[in-house]
């Protein structure tokens, strides 16, 4: 099993795990996101949604799911190596 699929579980049946959430709140909405500290990835999120009647309805579950390696650079991406790299100070 995947580290990713097993922090998913863990988080699912409400362990402490390495993870921590992130929350944002726009109106009535309510977007959870859950991070693995050690890899600074997300791998999960829910979204809710509170009626005007008080009533929370679970919109979405997501789960986020990377390969096992991937690319060892921004080349490897699918940058083109010709690309300009501007700076933060040139702008």
């Amino acid at each position: 099993m995947s580290e990713d699929r097993q922090l998913l579980k863990a988080l699912q049946r409400g362990e402490n795990a390495a993870w921590r959430q992130i929350y944002l709140k726009y109106k009535d909405d309510l977007l959870t996101v859950y991070i693995d500290i050690d890899r600074k990835l997300p791998i999960a999120a829910t979204y809710d949604h509170t009626q005007p009647d008080g009533t929370v309805l679970r919109e979405s579950d997501i789960e986020f799911k990377y390969p096992e390696t991937g690319p060892a650079d921004i080349y490897e991406a699918g940058a083109p190596r010709s690309a300009q790299i501007k700076h933060d100070s040139e702008q």
